[in-house]
């Protein structure tokens, strides 16, 4: 039997260990989705070989919202490296949010109302 092409995604950024195992002691449904909103909405960040970003997001997890901040850094000529995740509470979360330091969803609702704005302009 022949074996067929598997689709391999191009590598956007990387991770260090701190980032796999702070994932890993979260349960595994709740890893995922913080994993897979944090690749999905990945910021952005100017390349800097002396600092290190810290964002924060929420997920929805069997009906409960879950805060979280991550860390990454951008050394030059990189790939942006994700360094540390970690939960959060809500205060901490809304502070990011003032800070303009969360993530911002690509949901599509978010994505509809940018449209409808820039038309009726």
């Amino acid at each position: 039997m022949e074996s067929q092409l598997k689709y391999i995604k191009d590598k956007t950024y990387d991770i260090e260990d701190g980032y796999a195992v702070s994932l890993e002691e979260l349960p595994p449904g709740l890893a995922y989705s913080i994993a897979v909103h944090i690749e999905n909405n990945l910021p952005d960040v100017e390349v800097n070989d002396f600092t290190t970003y810290i964002f924060g997001g929420h997920v929805s997890y069997y009906n409960e919202v879950y805060f979280f901040a991550f860390e990454m850094m951008r050394a030059s000529g990189e790939y942006p490296t994700l360094t540390d995740v970690s939960l959060i509470e809500c205060d901490e979360y809304l502070d990011l949010i003032n800070l303009n330091l969360h993530i911002k969803s690509n949901d599509k609702s978010k994505q509809g109302q940018k449209k409808t704005n820039t038309t009726s302009d």
